[in-house]
């Protein structure tokens, strides 16, 4: 990949995130302290970046954002393992709230492995 696929790639890859992060805002009933430590921004690059083989092929075709964004959340969700981060923990925060609007995410929330740390989760 050259520079300039690489760039491209970054934009739709900020592109998604920014749909992911008006999607949590604006569809999620999640309260704002959650994001306190781990800014809502991050969250939504994080699912965004997880996706990133999909990014090209939903931006080639027609697809609505709204289950595109179900497919990130499901991809993030599969890079997930014990170990986990602060932005880890909170992804799965939202992913779970997602479920609601898109159960199809339920398969994929109980295949995540077990903290053995203490989580905010």
């Amino acid at each position: 990949m050259g520079v300039i696929d690489s760039l491209k790639l970054q934009y739709k890859i900020a592109k998604v995130a920014s749909w992911i992060e008006d999607y949590i805002s604006a569809s999620l009933e999640i309260h704002p302290r959650i994001f306190a430590q781990v800014s809502i921004g991050t969250v939504s690059n994080y699912i965004a970046s997880s996706a990133r083989d999909y990014i090209d092929e939903a931006y080639s075709a027609d697809v609505d954002i709204e289950p595109f964004i179900h497919v990130c959340m499901g991809s993030a969700m599969c890079t997930l393992s014990c170990k986990r981060n602060d932005v880890q923990n909170i992804v799965i925060y939202v992913v779970k709230q997602a479920n609601a609007r898109c159960p199809l995410l339920q398969p994929l929330i109980e295949s995540i492995p077990q903290n053995k740390s203490t989580s905010m989760v």
